[in-house]
């Protein structure tokens, strides 16, 4: 079991040797309250920010606590088209981004509408979604092969609506690129789990 000293050198080795945008950087606000522990971490999630033109960390961590009262961002990590990886709930603790299935689990949440169809189109971004940018998927790439590196125990690597409880995130357009991932990476499919 790491100490609470090894998990916060964990954490700044990742921070550091990836050049993550921390979260001073796009201004995060600090916790509502203190939050719980996690690590040991078995699953990456991959989320995108979907419909609602919520396109920053801060506007992601606003809405996390004024619309799901929520204590912090519920994602560890966010991604930008441009291929930034940004800090968001310190690794150190468990992420509020799978419901009821959270410990264990790094939450990745790549900014963006990657959902095609009517949906896409009425919130503005066209029946094909924004573009999954060859940057934004070398970012996933870096940060997964970091991740594993650190957590010996990662087995398995999924969109969110793979683990349950979502219609469509990550998007109908982002999904096969996170099973092309998985495959490249040799990680397993999530086990869905619903209404837990």
């Amino acid at each position: 079991m790491a100490t609470s000293e090894e998990r916060e050198a964990v954490m700044e080795d990742i921070l550091s040797s990836l050049n993550v945008l921390r979260r001073n950087s796009w201004g995060a606000s600090a916790p509502a309250k203190p939050l719980d522990p996690d690590w040991d971490y078995e699953a990456i999630v991959i989320h995108n920010t979907g419909h609602g033109h919520i396109d920053t960390m801060k506007k992601i961590q606003s809405f996390d606590f004024s619309d799901r009262g929520w204590d912090d961002i519920s994602y560890h990590y966010g991604i930008t088209s441009s291929g930034s990886i940004m800090e968001g709930r310190q690794i150190i603790y468990k992420g509020a981004d799978v419901k009821n299935q959270n410990t264990g689990k790094i939450g990745v949440v790549c900014i963006g509408d990657f959902d095609g169809g009517v949906r896409g189109w009425l919130s503005g971004h066209g029946t094909g979604g924004d573009p999954i940018t060859a940057a934004m998927q070398a970012a996933i790439k870096r940060l997964t092969v970091k991740l594993r590196l650190v957590f010996p125990t990662m087995e398995y690597f999924g969109g969110h609506i793979e683990y349950g409880d979502t219609a469509d995130c990550p998007g109908s357009h982002m999904l096969p690129v996170v099973a092309s991932l998985r495959k490249e990476f040799g990680l397993a499919t999530p086990i869905k789990r619903s209404g837990l």
